[in-house]
């Protein structure tokens, strides 16, 4: 305990910092996904923040640049999380994943895409049973649980795959979701790792629409149960290494 440091979220454990009592002005605490919602709720007078990391331009790859960003709580009969995801890779096939309690949705995007195209995509979490929910609707059972949202790249035999993670959680009626996401990506040399990503302009999370502005065209969702070999072999190796 005596060498515990004093660099607070730089520190290797910076729960550390803290007083037994906890009475400071800044609480630390290990991020734990969907157990974080508990402990925000056990301090309601104050604001969750977040660690991050950017590559910017002149670091080092092992030295990035750290800074915090604030979290939000969101809860409500459903949560719409909102997605801008652009093609940096140039790859010609274009999915959007989630994958969360038992549930797995794959949707096309586009299967003729090019480098710098630009998709604009919404999944919703709830634990409402109306008589018809689209397939970017995820009905969740009373729960806590992370769920996994992510862009795929498919060029060839070449998958690349970025993540969000949202710690959620579940009781009749309410859906509570922290924002921002936790980003990763799959890397791939020699085996498969992923890797903490947690700024990317490949996938980025887009705030909440305002009640009184109108939706713009989005893509049309299609599921890729049938579609050209082109693209529908790839997915199925994905599906295989998720």
């Amino acid at each position: 305990m005596d060498d515990r440091g004093a660099q607070g979220f730089a520190s290797s454990e910076p729960f550390l910092e803290n007083r037994p009592d906890l009475h400071q002005p800044v609480v630390y605490a290990v991020e734990s996904g969907h157990n974080d919602l508990p402990v925000i709720k056990e301090f309601p007078g104050r604001t969750p923040y977040r660690i991050r990391s950017e590559i910017r331009p002149g670091d080092d790859l092992l030295h990035p640049t750290r800074f915090i960003e604030q979290l939000h709580v969101r809860t409500g009969s459903s949560v719409e999380l909102r997605f801008r995801i652009v093609n940096t890779l140039g790859a010609s096939v274009v999915l959007t994943h989630l994958h969360t309690a038992g549930v797995d949705r794959l949707v096309v995007l586009d299967t003729h895409s090019a480098k710098g195209a630009t998709y604009t995509f919404s999944w919703t979490l709830t634990d409402a049973t109306p008589p018809f929910l689209p397939v970017t609707t995820v009905k969740l059972p009373v729960s806590l649980g992370t769920a996994e949202v992510e862009a795929v790249f498919v060029q060839g035999t070449t998958i690349e795959r970025y993540q969000l993670q949202y710690p959620y959680a579940v009781a009749p009626g309410h859906t509570t979701v922290i924002t921002p996401g936790w980003g990763r990506y799959l890397f791939e040399y020699l085996h498969v790792t992923w890797l903490d990503e947690q700024v990317s302009p490949t996938l980025t999370e887009l705030g909440p629409l305002a009640t009184s502005a109108p939706r713009g065209p989005s893509p049309s969702p299609r599921v890729p149960a049938r579609g050209p070999r082109s693209w529908r072999d790839p997915a199925s190796r994905y599906r295989e290494r998720s």
